[in-house]
């Protein structure tokens, strides 16, 4: 439920343009870390769990998008274009 709070009161104040957005934006990336630090949290305790190969490939697989970073290209797929 904050989520959806958050983003409606940055899609109020953004709707106007005499407001400051600051604060709203400030708010929604306060709450995006947080989550981002609750989803690392729980990714690298269930890798833990696991042998080192099949944590590594875990951890490669899922950490991109738990950080929202953007993948490598694959070097030989963009080669073909």
């Amino acid at each position: 439920m904050r989520a959806e709070e958050v983003e409606t009161a940055l899609r109020e104040v953004l709707s106007d343009p005499q407001k400051d957005p600051m604060a709203a934006l400030k708010t929604r990336a306060e709450l995006q870390v947080e989550s981002q630090q609750a989803m690392l949290t729980h990714v690298r305790q269930t890798a833990a769990c696991m042998n080192a190969s099949q944590a590594k490939q875990y951890l490669d697989t899922l950490l991109p998008y738990v950080l929202g970073l953007r993948l490598p290209r694959d070097r030989d797929s963009s080669r073909s274009r």
